[in-house]
């Protein structure tokens, strides 16, 4: 029994060795804030909020886009060709079998009390998943515990929808315009196919990119309303631009999966979900790794979150749990100092007095917290 005893100690103290916050580096504490936050349990919950929001947001993108590009069938298609590549296989353009028919997306002009209700749906089913992409976000940051009041969440979602929007059918336009002139000039130049193929196609990518890297950064700042130092902000969108391009260009062997039997008729919706849930998992991790965030004191020892006792959570049904370190606005606790933890800093801001643990709660007064509202 002594040996197995000195053995099961020896694991657990390489463990401890293995994680010690003296020496987590930043990609396993971005890795261990998107698991401890459940990033992917969250980028699912986005993704299905997504796909039911998903009809109104297009419904959105392609009247915008018919009341600016209507007369120019080519640049119409141009348009649906790049939502396309956005979101691969989501509109029908006649040729890919995709899940929506353009013609269905298209709200008929003139005003009338069933088009400004079903307006209100629209605007309402996409506010649905910024709310989520926005709290997931903030999750990530560290604010989950300091909600937005509830009509500014709200205002927010509905301008960041719109601005997401019209991001998107910006940089559409902009692709596709730029992929114009650029043939145009370079057959003026007479330099061969091959080349001028590859020119565009590398043209293509960087400029999707940079778009990328606006869109993660417009997501963190404006929606999110996340401060990020330049430092930071910086490879977040990188990051993301990069991740995302790859997601983009690999998003026709995704396609493939369409012609997978266990997914029958389901295997559009099937490929989209993946691809979006690929693609917000990637931006939770992103906006993990932008937070920079402190050394995580993980595993959580029972004794310093009063596992063992009844009730082993902060309520009013038991007053002495009132007493005990939590935070004001989610209760949930705060584990106590531990020992294990504090060994081999290094001075780089990731061993003791990281916060953890110190039994103080976050800067959240009894005040503030009665002010704000989660949204």
């Amino acid at each position: 029994m002594t040996s197995r005893t000195a053995i099961a100690e020896a694991v657990r103290e390489r463990w401890y060795d293995v994680l010690d916050v003296g020496r987590q580096p930043r990609i396993v504490r971005a890795c261990l804030r998107f698991a401890v936050c459940w990033g992917g349990l969250s980028a699912g919950g986005v993704t299905f909020a997504a796909m039911v929001s998903l009809t109104a947001g297009l419904t959105v993108l392609v009247s915008l886009a018919r009341a600016f590009l209507g007369d120019r069938p080519e640049l119409m298609h141009l348009f649906i060709e790049n939502v396309n590549s956005v979101v691969p296989g989501i509109i029908d353009d006649g040729t890919n079998g995709g899940l929506i028919p353009a013609y269905l997306l298209i709200r008929h002009p003139g005003l009338s009390l069933t088009t400004l209700i079903s307006g209100i749906i629209v605007f309402a089913a996409a506010a649905t998943m910024m709310t989520g992409l926005r709290r997931t976000v903030r999750q990530m940051f560290g604010l989950g515990g300091a909600p937005l009041r509830f009509v500014r969440g709200k205002a927010l979602d509905m301008v960041g929808f719109l601005a997401l929007s019209v991001t998107i059918l910006v940089s559409s336009s902009l692709v596709s315009g730029v992929t114009f002139l650029s043939e145009r000039v370079l057959d003026w130049l007479g330099l061969g196919q091959t080349l001028t193929g590859a020119l565009l196609g590398v043209g293509a990518v960087l400029l999707a990119g940079v778009l990328d890297a606006v869109l993660v950064a417009l997501i963190f700042r404006f929606t999110a309303l996340v401060r990020v130092p330049w430092k930071d902000l910086r490879q977040g969108m990188i990051l993301g631009a990069l991740g995302l391009g790859v997601l983009r260009l690999g998003g026709t062997s995704l396609i493939g999966l369409s012609d997978n039997p266990l997914l029958a008729s389901a295997a559009a919706i099937g490929t989209i979900l993946v691809w979006m849930n690929l693609a917000v998992r990637w931006l939770l991790f992103v906006a993990a790794w932008t937070a920079n965030p402190p050394a995580a004191h993980v595993p959580v020892h029972p004794d310093t979150v009063h596992a063992d006792e009844t009730p082993n959570y902060v309520t009013l049904s038991a007053p002495h749990t009132l007493d005990w370190p939590h935070h004001q606005v989610t209760g949930a606790l705060i584990p106590a100092p531990d020992p294990r933890f504090h060994r081999n800093t290094n001075g780089n801001g990731t061993g003791k007095g990281t916060g953890q643990g110190t039994g103080t709660p976050p800067a959240e007064s009894s005040t503030s917290a009665g002010r704000d509202s989660e949204d």
